[in-house]
């Protein structure tokens, strides 16, 4: 698991978005979507962009991140509702420190954007990138 995965979801924790590996409720979890429960939170690592250097020689990394919401069973807006609390939580994070690491921006690429419903099941997903500059 990317530790970076892992602090975020930690930070989405505590900002109650969700719960870590919760069985019911809104789980969050690193790079995986399970079966249940129904309404998940995931995070997946993208990619970034090119490290930064400064001018003393210190160096930034720019990965990326996806965040992932699926709802319950005809809970179309409930899950829009969760996509916008995690924008409202991660756009425009600044001079943050998060776990181990100290985020210096973290950008939304896009509005959550619907995927449409899991197949076979009608549960709504929701989708949104961000683009991440931290110390290494």
């Amino acid at each position: 698991m990317g530790i970076m995965l892992a602090e975020i979801a930690a930070h989405m924790q505590t900002a109650a978005i969700g719960t870590i590996g919760a069985t019911s409720g809104w789980t969050i979890r690193v790079a995986e979507i399970p079966d249940t429960p129904d309404t998940a939170i995931s995070l997946y690592e993208t990619s970034g962009m090119a490290s930064d250097f400064v001018l003393d020689g210190a160096r930034d990394v720019n990965p990326g991140l996806q965040g992932r919401v699926r709802g319950a069973r005809n809970g179309y807006l409930t899950a829009r509702g969760k996509a916008e609390d995690i924008d409202d939580l991660l756009d425009g994070i600044a001079n943050t420190t998060i776990g181990t690491h100290t985020y210096k921006w973290i950008r939304a690429v896009h509005q959550p954007v619907f995927l449409g419903h899991e197949p076979g099941t009608d549960r709504p997903q929701w989708s949104q990138n961000f683009r991440i500059c931290r110390d290494p």
